[in-house]
This record gives structure tokens, C-alpha cells and sequence, in this order.
């Protein structure tokens, strides 16, 4: 299968280079052509840089990875969709929940599939984790991102949202929103699912203590997380050194051949509401 990307940017990038290690890349867009052709030349990369409307316009083109600002997302999508190809999109796949409810209801209309990069749902720690918690009555749940960067778009569909693709790989039941303290780069919220108490801390701004972590206090112990390592009582019980990035594209092209075309909305939706619930108690 031959991919393009909407978008070139920072990330944009990052996906050139993990496609073109994975899968068969053909040619990306940017504003400013030009400039993307001598990037390509300069990284080696066989791939033809052009216009949107050319990219749609491929008939050779079976997959498009929409790698736009999240404002745009969804009218990229859609595009990509209506032109007739397969779509790779960015968290969280659109600004609300009745663009992703069209998303999806416009990928099943047409038997295309439509996939939204949650990356850390590759993460095999993660499932790992999901497994052993199951069967056991989760008391409470700490989740901590500290970075630098990530400033280009705002800070809850930017990054909390990850956090929450993470939080619901391992809850039974929906989240629901108590409190939140929101500024333009730190975000914290006090939740509950069912029983499970949930506090989730972000800080884009953080130059000390960059780390992505969870602790899942249970009756019987702490479990620890982090992409790719799982702790309990102090010792490491699992660890998975896979580029999650590259399972994800694998992933993709896995749907089509399968024709699995209800992919991950589940989570999406999830994730999307919860996102809309934030937003309401924040006012």
C-alpha cells in the first residue's frame, strides 16, 4: 500500500521518516513545496512533495496521513475520505464530538477505514498493564506528564488527550470530571471512574523532570508506568522496547487488509466526551 502525508511539519516529519522505514511513502504536502523538495533530497527520501488537491487527486495513493494543526483536522479528513482514500489521522481526530461521529459515519458509508494515532494504544506495557488490572479493584490512579514543548496547540486536545486514550485503556467505566485547574501550559483534574479515584497532571512548560508516568494504586500493590516499562512493589515486571510509531503504521495497513473499518472510534468517542466534559466544568 502507498501512503502520502497532509502536512509537514514537525511532526509531519516524524511520520516521513517512520513510513519511509515501514511502508511505502510516495509523497507528502507543505505549504511551501520548494522548500519541502530540497528536505527530501537532503534526507535521501524518494518521495514527491505537492499540492493537497494532487495528493487527493492519486489514484496510487491508498493511504493519507492528515499531520495538520488540530484545528484542521477534521476538514482535512473528511477530504481525504470523499477523494476516496484511507485515513491515518492525529489525535484527537477533530476539535468535537459530532466531527468525529461524521468521521465515522462517513469511513463506514464508503468501506474506508479511518484511524486515529492514539500512539500510546501500541504501547505493549500499557496492555500489559491492562490485563492485570482486570481483575482488580483499582483505588486510585496518578497520571503525570512533565515536558518541554508541545506548544502549538492548546494544551487539553494537545496532550491531556493522550492521557486520556491511556487512562481508558485501563477503566471499565467513563470518566467523569470533578475539578480542573487549567492554564495556558499546566493542566490538573480531579476525576472519577466508578470507584477509582483519578488525578491528572500536565506541565508542557517543565525543563527539570521530563516523564510520562502513571502509578495505579490496587488492593494488593502499586503498579508503575511508563511507555514501556511496568513496575510492581518496587520491582520491573515488564518492559517492551518496540517504536510504537511503527506498530501504528503497521496497524493501519493491518485494518485495510482485514477490512476492519470500525478501528478505534470507541476510545475516540471516549476520549472526545470526556474532553467536552473538561471543557464545561472548566467554564
Amino acid at each position: 500500500m502507498k501512503w502520502g502525508i497532509l502536512g509537514f511539519g514537525k511532526w509531519g516529519k516524524k511520520l516521513a521518516k517512520s513510513i519511509d522505514k515501514n511502508a511505502v511513502l510516495v509523497a507528502v504536502t507543505s505549504r511551501n513545496i520548494e522548500k519541502t523538495k530540497n528536505e527530501l533530497i537532503h534526507h535521501e527520501m524518494n518521495v514527491h512533495a505537492c499540492s493537497t488537491k494532487e495528493m487527493l487527486a492519486d489514484k496510487n495513493i491508498d493511504i493519507v496521513a492528515v499531520a495538520v494543526p488540530i484545528n484542521d483536522l477534521f476538514h482535512n479528513a473528511k477530504n481525504a475520505i470523499l477523494a476516496g482514500k484511507n485515513v491515518f489521522i492525529e489525535k484527537p481526530g477533530a476539535t468535537n464530538i459530532h466531527e468525529i461521529h461524521e468521521l465515522k459515519n462517513l469511513a463506514r458509508s464508503t468501506g474506508l477505514a479511518c484511524y486515529v494515532n492514539y500512539i500510546y494504544s501500541e504501547d505493549r506495557a500499557l496492555c500489559f498493564l491492562a490485563r492485570e488490572l482486570r481483575t482488580k479493584k483499582i483505588t486510585s490512579i496518578q497520571l503525570n506528564w512533565n515536558k518541554w514543548g508541545s506548544f502549538d496547540n492548546n494544551i487539553i486536545d494537545n496532550l491531556v488527550s493522550h492521557q486520556l486514550s491511556i487512562l481508558l485503556k485501563l477503566l471499565k467505566y467513563p470518566i467523569e470530571i470533578n475539578d480542573v485547574d487549567i492554564s495556558e501550559n499546566i493542566f490538573s483534574a480531579n476525576c472519577k471512574s466508578a470507584a477509582t479515584n483519578i488525578t491528572i497532571n500536565t506541565n508542557r512548560v517543565s525543563k527539570v523532570d521530563k516523564s510520562l508516568k502513571m502509578l495505579a494504586e490496587t488492593q494488593n500493590g502499586t503498579y508503575e508506568w511508563e511507555p514501556g516499562k511496568i513496575t510492581y512493589k518496587n520491582t520491573v515486571i515488564f518492559t517492551d522496547t518496540g517504536d510504537l510509531l511503527s506498530r501504528q503504521i503497521k496497524k493501519m495497513e493491518s485494518i485495510i487488509i482485514d477490512s476492519n473499518h470500525d478501528t478505534n472510534f470507541s476510545i475516540v468517542e471516549l476520549v472526545n466526551n470526556t474532553i467536552s466534559d473538561i471543557k464545561k466544568v472548566h467554564k
